[in-house]
């Protein structure tokens, strides 16, 4: 079994940045674990938000690059948290606009920076509307985890490796011609894995710690037969397993274009 655990962000200032997607995003600061991470509730996922310790790290990268590239969050105001960003000074990569995915219905799409320069993608799905001529409007802002997103060099080969590894399934294709998304759903997770797209330098993917979104957890019940599960595919693991103070077990594995992947097995699960 495997399904999200958390988004893992690297910041200088943990405190500032979980204060920035409370501000922003409406995310809740839900704990802090004993001398570690800041754990942060946004749109039904949990952020854990840690400093860079005693090594510096590479920074963050708001463009195109290879590997966890952003993630996007469904919305159904895109335009007042574009426009909230901007009265705050965060940028705006891409502006409040139709998102054609290859058919005739479009989202309303935007793209802001957030901490560390990480590219966070809102998205408005075609199916929203708010009614007229009712005298009422009932509607609160609402925002959730969409998708986390890898751009990779062989997209088909990188959506089937995380599908057989990782018990996912290819849910379809989206785009145009003139570059490959794939969609894998991963224990109710969306992965979408894309190639570089047309006009748009991509730069090397990180191979190691760095500032923004540095990696995600996907949670298991037993962390020992799924390492030799992925043993047995020729999935590299990173060292032994850890345990926490709280009685989580965890491993880290290297997927395609330099996504780690940390494997959680919480206490529960003895």
């Amino acid at each position: 079994m495997f399904r999200l655990h958390h988004v893992h962000l690297l910041t200088p200032d943990p405190h500032s940045t979980a204060r920035w997607y409370a501000d922003m995003l409406g995310a809740s600061v839900v704990g802090q674990r004993a001398g570690g991470s800041l754990l942060v509730m946004l749109g039904g996922a949990l952020l854990k938000i840690d400093g860079p310790g005693a090594d510096p790290l590479p920074a963050g990268n708001s463009g195109r690059y290879f590997g966890l590239e952003h993630f996007g969050l469904e919305t159904n105001d895109a335009a007042s948290i574009a426009a909230r960003a901007h009265a705050r000074g965060a940028a705006i990569l891409r502006p409040v606009g139709a998102g054609f995915e290859g058919n005739d219905v479009s989202d309303t799409k935007a793209d802001i920076e957030g901490p560390d320069r990480l590219r966070i993608e809102l998205q408005q799905p075609a199916f929203y509307w708010e009614p007229t001529g009712s005298g009422q409007n009932l509607f609160r802002e609402m925002v959730r985890l969409h998708h986390l997103h890898v751009r990779a060099a062989d997209p088909w080969a990188a959506a089937r490796w995380w599908a057989d590894v990782f018990d996912g399934s290819i849910a379809g294709e989206f785009g145009d011609a003139a570059s490959e998304r794939i969609r894998v759903m991963i224990g109710g997770t969306l992965l979408n894995v894309s190639s570089p797209q047309p006009g748009q330098p991509t730069a090397e993917a990180y191979p190691g710690p760095h500032y923004g979104l540095d990696h995600f957890g996907l949670e298991t019940h037993d962390l020992d037969a799924a390492l030799d599960r992925l043993r047995e595919k020729g999935v590299e693991v990173v060292g032994p397993p850890a345990q926490a103070s709280d009685g989580s077990r965890s491993a880290t594995a290297k997927g395609p274009d330099h996504v780690r992947v940390e494997l959680v097995q919480p206490p529960a699960y003895g």
